[in-house]
């Protein structure tokens, strides 16, 4: 299963700020941010909560909603 969710990220420097966090909880083979769409989509594979993706964008001032479980 991958679950996508619309991000207010903008950039690389946003993404290296959130990645500590994403590969504790996922893995880092497990998430990635499509940097050229708009909005910025992050796609993570399996993982257990998906609100959990959304509650470490938010401790780092950064917004998301999810589009899809595939």
């Amino acid at each position: 299963m991958k679950v996508k969710y619309s991000t207010t990220l903008k950039c690389q420097g946003c993404v290296d700020n959130v990645a500590k966090q994403l590969n504790e909880a996922f893995g880092e083979e497990n998430w990635e941010v499509d940097l050229s769409s708009n909005p910025k989509i992050l796609t993570v594979k399996n993982p257990e909560s998906p609100d959990k993706a959304i509650k470490i964008l938010e401790s780092k001032g950064y917004r998301a909603e999810i589009l899809n479980n595939e």
